[in-house]
């Protein structure tokens, strides 16, 4: 997402349903594959990123 985009109501399932919900993925930039951030950099960064933004921890 960039800057200022806010998925919260989709990722609560509020504004299009699904049954079983979503569930959200941070995936490398292309900043990040230029620079060549491995698959284990990454995936530290998601559950960073997951624990301590303010709108999806």
């Amino acid at each position: 997402m960039d800057e200022g985009t806010d998925a919260r109501d989709i990722l609560e399932n509020k504004q299009l349903p699904l049954r079983r919900g979503y569930v959200g993925v941070v995936n490398r930039s292309q900043k990040d594959i230029d620079g060549r951030k491995d698959i284990k950099a990454a995936m530290a960064a998601e559950r960073k990123f997951f624990l301590s933004h303010p709108s999806y921890r």
